[in-house]
């Protein structure tokens, strides 16, 4: 079978900072018989892939033969190709070959709608990626979610710090926000775009889930909210949130928000290529598979 054979079904884009949301709600709308997208109980339902981030990167132009077998070998590898269930000589056997990995991820997306009859395939990805996935993906409706910075940050740094074992610099995460937040206000207001908080969802899921359907298109499905995974927290207890950040800690990071937020979008990406990047920005936990195969945890 070849590339122009497949349905052309729609994508659905999940734009959002991590911990603001963007599991929750992709995984509401992967509730809907319409919609599907790759989903892994080990990692709470959506799994991201490396296919909109660092293969781009590790792999350049797919018309080139040893960077597509490379990223077809590498990628096939990961729990999010395994998910599909799409077999690597589907891949080989495309004509034309796409010439870039956001071109091949389509394909392998609109051939697994095709074989699940769904009209809709989903995927969330960062605000880093959101004007991209937009750019190469016209037809695609964005969802655009977003959290209080606060609450955000919170979350981020208590699993960090779980992590890793040790507090990392507040300012780094107050600036990665404020880059993220500024990436996802270029967004705002644009055509296919779907805004939503993740408050107004923890307020009445039901409600915001059917107005996001009604703006993509879908019918809403009353079972869609009751999601089959465990909640994606951050946090053991109510005491461990409320012991991550102080009172003090939180005025601050609302003012360096503030602050920070006076500088222009290009002094932060001017910030991120200074600091580089000594891996190819690998996607953390997208080889759970191979970790129990062989017992790695």
């Amino acid at each position: 079978m070849n590339g122009s054979e497949t349905t052309a079904a729609t994508p659905i884009i999940v734009v959002g900072m991590n911990r603001s949301g963007t599991k929750w709600i992709s995984n509401i709308l992967s509730n809907h018989p319409q919609v599907v997208s790759a989903q892994y109980e080990r990692g709470d339902g959506i799994q991201e892939t490396n296919m909109l981030g660092a293969f781009p990167r590790a792999f350049g132009d797919l018309a080139v033969p040893d960077n597509y077998v490379g990223l077809i070998e590498w990628w096939a590898q990961t729990d999010f190709f395994r998910i599909l269930g799409i077999e690597k000589e589907h891949l080989y056997r495309l004509d034309p070959r796409p010439r870039h990995p956001y071109d091949l991820f389509c394909c392998v997306m609109e051939e697994y709608a095709r074989r699940k009859g769904g009209r809709f395939w989903l995927q969330k990805t960062s605000p880093h990626r959101g004007a991209t996935c937009r750019a190469h993906y016209p037809e695609a409706h964005l969802v655009v979610i977003e959290r209080d910075v606060v609450a955000t940050l919170r979350s981020a740094i208590r699993l960090r710090m779980r992590r890793s074992g040790g507090r990392r610099a507040i300012l780094r995460e107050v600036v990665s926000f404020v880059h993220q937040e500024k990436l996802l206000g270029r967004l705002r207001g644009k055509p296919r775009v779907v805004e939503l908080t993740y408050e107004a969802l923890l307020a009445d899921a039901s409600a915001e889930s059917r107005r996001v359907c009604a703006a993509l298109g879908l019918p809403y499905e009353p079972g869609m909210i009751e999601i089959p995974f465990r909640p994606n927290t951050s946090f053991r207890s109510a005491g461990e949130r409320d012991a991550t950040l102080t009172p003090a800690m939180e005025r601050g990071i609302r003012v360096l928000r503030r602050l920070l937020g006076l500088l222009p979008v290009a002094f932060f990406g001017l910030l991120q290529r200074l600091r580089g990047r000594r891996y190819p920005g690998l996607v953390p936990g997208t080889h759970g598979m191979i970790k129990d195969d062989y017992r790695l945890d």
